[in-house]
């Protein structure tokens, strides 16, 4: 990454934890709060009703995302459910020239090499897992999900590298999670509550 590329880039807040356990629901509530920025993520996978392109997330080609890799356009990339994830460079510079902080819910492995290129690039990255009270939280809330057996055995392993990551907050109700969450970033000068 360029030198000016660079300068754009102010602070990047990942977070991430198992299915079900509340990180979309944490990441709306904070975007309520300057100077968060939500990170938009690239997928190949069809939009959903009332999924808007650039909105909800950059829906690609096939093709157009393996030339994204290819050119090493990609922060990191994944494939889950048979359909690719990734998330750009240019995003994240995107949110930079706006002098916003980039906010993304990603899993464990994306938290773990956008961490690895936010280090790399002399870039401020915190990385916050969200975990449950209890794994049978996240076994009740997987209830009726086709592929339930894998969430939840996936669920079990990310809970496992929690503590790699910056800081852990247990999601028992929202709004405190919320308010915890605001305090550590202000206590990282990212964030001022």
């Amino acid at each position: 990454m360029s030198e000016s590329t660079q300068s754009y880039i102010t602070d990047v807040v990942l977070i991430s934890g198992p299915s079900q356990v509340g990180k979309s629901t944490i990441q709306d509530k904070l975007l309520g709060f300057d100077p968060l920025e939500r990170v938009i993520t690239r997928t190949t996978r069809a939009p959903r009703k009332n999924e808007v392109d650039g909105e909800d997330y950059y829906f690609t080609t096939q093709s157009q995302f393996e030339m994204l890799v290819n050119f090493e356009r990609l922060i990191e990339f994944n494939q889950y459910a048979g359909n690719l994830y990734g998330t750009e460079i240019s995003e994240y510079q995107r949110i930079g020239k706006l002098k916003r902080v980039a906010l993304q819910v990603v899993d464990v492995n994306g938290a773990k090499a956008i961490k690895r290129w936010c280090n790399d690039n002399n870039i401020n990255c915190v990385t916050i897992f969200i975990a449950p009270t209890s794994i049978d939280v996240i076994l009740k809330r997987l209830q009726g999900f086709p592929d339930l057996n894998e969430r939840y055995n996936t669920a079990k392993l990310e809970l496992d590298q929690a503590y790699d990551f910056d800081q852990v907050f247990i999601n028992d109700k929202v709004k405190l999670c919320v308010n915890k969450i605001l305090t550590y970033l202000d206590s990282k000068g990212i964030m001022y509550v």
